[in-house]
């Protein structure tokens, strides 16, 4: 369970270029630049996203959250697969 639900952010915003994480009472703001790979897992339960950071920020290198719900189980989600376009878009831009 540690490695599978513990490690999960609280909760994730997408805010356009960067990402709004909160662990308890702690946040960060994660630019979509500085996410250098992203894990998506749609088979596990939960469906699990772990974004690996340039550098390091107050949470580690590595972010972990749970996907949006999707009904259909094994089916990657819209939002997620979007998510990763919008990543590789912005850190094409550099």
């Amino acid at each position: 369970m540690k490695t599978m639900a513990f490690d999960l952010a609280d909760d994730v915003f997408d805010s356009g270029d960067f990402l709004v994480v909160r662990f308890a009472k702690d946040t960060q703001r994660i630019p979509l630049k500085e996410i250098v790979n992203v894990k998506y897992s749609p088979a596990m339960s939960p469906p699990r996203v772990v974004l690996f950071l340039h550098a390091p920020g107050i949470f580690g290198k590595e972010v972990a959250f749970s996907a949006p719900y999707n009904p259909l189980p094994f089916v990657k989600s819209p939002v997620i697969s979007a998510l990763i376009k919008r990543i590789d878009t912005a850190r094409s831009i550099e």
